[in-house]
């Protein structure tokens, strides 16, 4: 049987991840270039088969990763 307790620690939350968009999009503002992209990768990861409501966050932080690996 699967525990799903084992689990939970591999999977963020809705909120963490919405959280590390968020200090994604600081660090940016800041120019903490390396940062954001990690913020940005997290979203990315976390959320890679995401429902439609959650694409536009999945999107927004594709497009994050690509501008910004372009500035270097």
């Amino acid at each position: 049987m699967l525990d799903a307790s084992r689990w939970e620690s591999y999977w963020p939350s809705g909120s963490e991840v919405i959280v590390r968009l968020e200090q994604a999009r600081a660090a940016e503002r800041l120019g903490e270039r390396d940062r954001a992209l990690q913020g940005y990768q997290f979203v990315v990861d976390a959320w890679r088969h995401a429902d439609p409501e959650l694409e536009p966050y999945v999107a927004e932080a594709r497009r994050a990763i690509v501008e910004l690996t372009r500035e270097r």
